[in-house]
């Protein structure tokens, strides 16, 4: 690092490259020491903990998956076991609940858990930045809602989706629903497989194209009410904020939505954007963000 950026030396792209891929490795090499090692020491353990709903359930016939990100974790130790050496309080948690406990979106739980080890979907947990899986053994209470600022694009995306359905047969909605949303919840077994087979699978993932679409037309629109240029695009950010709130987060909304926020963002302070300049700057956030991620590229 030293060496890289010693003043006599000048920073071309490629040591610049360098000093990229060793920050990220020491990021990851950190997320993995304090985060996803103490995180496996769990597996195993009986716990109650206290958290959140951060994603919309995904519902299936005989049990349910949720993503809950906890506020306080407590070992419930059986007689004979040995405590865990660390026992981190901030976990986000993928948990199967054969019981139906029936919860959603921003519920505040109290939960009896089980964990599992992660060893079997170990790429695909740390880059999902879930540090930690296992069951629900019992749903001990329901502390209501604990909603962010954000939570009206849920509601929005709710109505949205009754709109759907109410008006279009059910297989043909889980169709457009997926599409339009990224709500995959509803999609027949063998639509999934046979998607899968034809790898068609992207058409049903809210990214880029629809980012795009919306971003083209709102620059129409602007450019025809001749709105003055950061007006338009302040109005395009949260345009594009909205549309990621939706879809809910998901990996693929987020690297298209930094991608066309720093575009936007360049606009604004009157640079020319470069679409790949963004999408990579996009792609560093992330990284930053969570180092694992590169799982979800």
């Amino acid at each position: 690092m030293l060496f890289i950026l010693h003043k006599k030396i000048r920073i071309n792209g490629l040591k610049f490259s360098v000093c990229t891929l060793l920050i990220f490795t020491l990021l990851g090499v950190y997320t993995k020491n304090f985060y996803v090692a103490p995180a496996k020491g769990l597996e195993n353990y009986n716990a109650e903990i206290i958290g959140t709903v951060s994603e919309q359930p995904e519902r299936y016939s005989n049990y349910s998956v949720y993503i809950i990100k906890t506020e306080k974790v407590t070992i419930k130790l059986q007689k004979g076991e040995i405590p865990p050496k660390e026992i981190p309080q901030e976990l986000k948690l993928r948990l199967s609940d054969v019981n139906e406990i029936g919860a959603e979106v921003f519920d505040k739980l109290k939960l009896d858990i089980r964990f599992n080890p992660l060893d079997t979907y170990e790429k695909s947990s740390f880059a999902d930045k879930i540090y930690a899986g296992g069951y629900i053994t019992e749903l001990k209470e329901n502390l209501g809602k604990n909603r962010p600022f954000y939570a009206v694009f849920y509601d929005l995306r709710e109505d949205i989706n009754n709109l759907i359905f109410d008006n279009i047969n059910y297989k043909d909605a889980s169709v457009v629903s997926a599409v339009l949303l990224g709500d995959r919840n509803n999609l027949d077994g063998d639509f999934s497989r046979n998607s899968k087979r034809a790898g068609i699978t992207h058409m049903l993932v809210v990214s880029g194209m629809h980012l795009g679409i919306l971003y083209q037309l709102l620059m129409k629109v602007m450019s025809a009410l001749k709105m003055r240029r950061r007006l338009s695009r302040l109005i395009i950010l949260t345009a594009i904020f909205a549309m990621e709130a939706i879809c809910g987060f998901t990996p693929s909304i987020l690297r298209a939505g930094l991608t066309y926020t720093v575009l936007t963002v360049g606009e604004i302070i009157f640079r020319k954007p470069d679409a790949l300049n963004s999408l990579g700057f996009s792609g560093m956030i992330l990284l930053f963000i969570n180092p694992l991620g590169f799982g979800n590229f």
